[in-house]
């Protein structure tokens, strides 16, 4: 072998050999692709909890060990209404209250549907944001001698004009401009010396307004539609109907609405426990959770037991209207009774985030009232403040050791002490008799 045709020899497999390690490199990148798409993100995101405050990786069952507290910086984290349970009542020893009682859209929120279409004949009149289940057993035993010649109405709607329906007045009154122009608002007794000019400055009389009076407008114009739209903005993005949403947080939290309630026995004692859950629509009071409340103040009354509300929401569910306001005074009207007439017990505690309604009503309520280190309290947000008054707010003007110096509060307690410092006030009141009952 000449020494020309050694290196041929060697360049052809220095060839090869490149080639072949070009293949293995991407066998084993396509390999690493698999093993990351088949990584279920979803199971890790179950497993890790980052911190609000430090932006640490807390392991899950490590962190429901500490009360949801991180470790690094000791910031307190949610805690979900079942966790709280598990904090404050004695295992075992819960009866729960109202748990499929769910709410219904009747304001049908985003639905897009016809008004008329959400009346059910199984819904009550009185609370229609209950489902009540149809009567199985109707009436066996009808009039067998109806009225065959009823009396005619005594008082006779009067008819509408013929060429004018009902309808066709309702939407002339809504379609009706109430807006009064300012530019054309003139003088209700003019000058006599310019009574003889005209006064009407909106038109101007070399101008057409109308350059072609005969053509018909074009349907398929839209005068709302915006010839320039913004491009942040997602034209396919709707708003989730409510009924949606409701399910949505559902399924995500296992809950039917976002407050639990029953009655349990802490240390012993038996009381009447309210958790909300800000994971369901940010722990908003709708209907539902009104009266889940109020059921469980009139069961504590009926039994003479104290009652805790664990608060943590952003207050009245803006989905439900007037609704949801109302039930800030029936919550209210039935703590009254509680605690004025049968001189009962009511804790309120306040978590992070405890606003609006749920603040103006029975949260700020209590006979005692305890609240979080470092939480979030307030009616109306900082921005909402801010872009009310015009002016700044100071840092940490909200939270709970600024509104403590302040005397909105009775005592702050850590999560880990709080089952035993309200054990004692309950003993002091003279309930630890019944821990024998």
């Amino acid at each position: 072998m000449s020494i020309n045709e050694w290196f041929e020899d060697k360049r052809r497999i220095n060839s090869l050999l490149k080639d072949s390690v070009k293949e293995d490199s991407k066998d084993v990148n396509e390999t690493e692709n698999k093993k990351n798409s088949s990584i279920n993100y979803e199971k890790i995101k179950n497993l890790w909890v980052q911190c609000d405050n430090c932006e640490t990786l807390l392991y899950l069952s490590f962190l429901r060990e500490k009360d949801s507290v991180c470790q690094d910086c000791g910031y307190y984290l949610k805690m979900n209404s079942s966790d709280r349970i598990e904090l404050l009542i004695d295992h075992g020893t819960r009866c729960p209250m109202d748990e499929n009682m769910y709410a219904i859209d009747v304001l049908q929120f985003y639905s897009g549907e016809d008004e008329d279409s959400h009346s059910d004949s199984n819904t009550d009149p009185h609370h229609p944001y209950l489902y009540t289940a149809p009567d199985p057993d109707p009436d066996p035993h009808p009039d067998p001698d109806p009225d065959p010649h009823p009396d005619p109405d005594p008082h006779p709607d009067p008819e509408p004009h013929p060429d004018l329906g009902e309808s066709d007045l309702d939407e002339d009154f809504l379609n009706y401009d109430f807006a009064m122009d300012i530019d054309t608002e003139t003088d209700t007794d003019p000058d006599p010396v310019d009574s003889d000019f005209d006064m009407d400055t909106d038109t101007d009389p070399d101008i057409d307004p109308d350059p072609h009076p005969d053509h018909d407008p074009d349907p398929d114009h839209d005068p709302d539609h915006d010839p320039h739209p913004d491009p942040d903005t997602d034209p396919e993005e709707e708003e989730e109907p409510y009924k949606d949403h409701i399910i949505s947080c559902q399924i995500e939290t296992g809950l039917t609405d976002a407050v639990q309630t029953g009655i349990g026995k802490l240390k012993g004692i038996p009381i009447a426990l309210g958790v909300m859950d800000f994971k369901f629509m940010g722990g908003s009071m709708g209907s539902v959770v009104g009266e889940k409340i109020t059921r469980l103040i009139e069961r504590a009354t009926e039994e003479s037991l104290p009652v805790i509300m664990v608060c943590a929401s952003g207050g009245a569910r803006m989905q439900e209207g007037s609704f949801s306001l109302m039930q800030m005074a029936k919550i209210a009207s039935a703590l009254y009774i509680h605690q004025k007439e049968k001189k009962l017990l009511y804790v309120s505690i306040l978590t992070s985030p405890t606003t609006g309604g749920v603040t103006a009503s029975f949260g700020m309520l209590g006979d005692l009232i305890i609240a979080e280190p470092k939480a979030y309290i307030a009616f109306a947000g900082k921005r909402v403040i801010e872009q009310t008054l015009g002016q700044k707010v100071i840092e940490d003007f909200q939270v709970t050791e600024n509104l403590f110096d302040h005397g909105l509060f009775d005592l702050i307690v850590p999560r880990n002490l709080l089952k035993g410092v309200l054990s004692e006030p309950f003993r002091l009141y003279g309930l630890s008799h019944s821990m024998n009952k």
